[in-house]
Order: structure tokens, then C-alpha cells, then sequence
């Protein structure tokens, strides 16, 4: 079986047919994986997390050293802890060191996971996913497809 041009929408797998009226409809793009060019958004992702990670670092190390700049007054103190139900530098400083910690795990999980679906297309039987794609049932073109307007949803 050999699979169909990409390119061309009314196009059907050797064997296969596809027999629905695509009058209208504009062909999209076809979604081509190049491992080398997911590796390599694997590779961005992984510098940015290295720098994101040495510039919150510097930035802390950096207002660490000033130490207790708000001082030990009235005034200090609620900056320091808040006030009227309002969140203090302490409260806010926490919040910003978790949301950091969240976005460098996620940029380390990123390019991980980038890297997986890489393993996933060079190990992919293609020949057996075309074999069930070209099994499946024409598609219901009353349907609206989506990501494309619907009259319905005009009015």
C-alpha cells in the first residue's frame, strides 16, 4: 500500500477510496515531521531553560545580597507581610520562586517529551497507520469541520 500525496485532499491510499465532494474546500498545508527539526526545537527549548535558569539565579543571588532592604519599621512590616488582606513581599516573593520552579520543570519536560514524539515517527509501522486510516468511513460533510466557520454558530 502506498500512501497518498499529502498535498492533495481528495487524494486515497492505493486500495483505498474516498469518495466525498470536497467542492470548496481549501486544501491545507500538510503536517511534515523532520526529526532534525524537532530536535532542534528540543535543543531551544533546552538552552532557554539553562538561561532561564542562570538569570533567576543571578537576579536572586543578586537581591539576596541587598538583604533586608525594607527595612524594620511599621511600614517595613507590612510591605514585608502584607496588609488589609493584601499579599507582603514575602508572600508575592514565594509565589514568583514556585511559578519559576513550575516554568523550568516545564522546560525541561518540553524537550523531553519533543524528543519522544521524534522516537514515535522514526518507529512508527506508517504502513499499518495508513492501512487503518483507509479503512475508516468517509467523513460527513453536513458536519462542519473544525476550526472552520459554521452558520450555525453565527447566529
Amino acid at each position: 500500500m502506498s500512501l497518498p500525496d499529502p498535498a492533495d485532499p481528495t487524494a486515497a491510499p492505493s486500495g483505498g477510496s474516498r469518495s466525498y465532494d470536497v467542492t470548496g474546500v481549501t486544501p491545507r498545508p500538510s503536517l511534515e515531521i523532520v526529526p532534525a527539526h524537532l530536535r532542534s526545537a528540543a535543543d531551544a527549548f533546552d538552552t532557554e531553560r539553562i538561561e532561564l535558569s542562570d538569570a533567576v539565579r543571578q537576579a536572586a543571588t543578586e537581591l539576596n545580597a541587598i538583604g533586608n532592604f525594607w527595612g524594620s519599621g511599621e511600614e517595613a512590616t507590612k510591605f514585608f507581610k502584607g496588609v488589609g488582606g493584601g499579599t507582603g513581599y514575602e508572600a508575592v516573593s514565594s509565589q514568583a520562586i514556585q511559578g519559576t520552579d513550575v516554568l523550568l520543570k516545564a522546560h525541561e519536560d518540553i524537550p523531553a517529551l519533543i524528543l519522544l514524539m521524534v522516537h514515535t515517527v522514526e518507529t512508527a509501522d506508517w504502513d499499518s497507520i495508513a492501512a487503518i486510516l483507509s479503512a475508516l468511513p468517509a467523513p460527513d460533510t453536513s458536519l462542519p469541520v473544525w476550526g472552520e466557520s459554521n452558520d450555525a454558530d453565527d447566529s
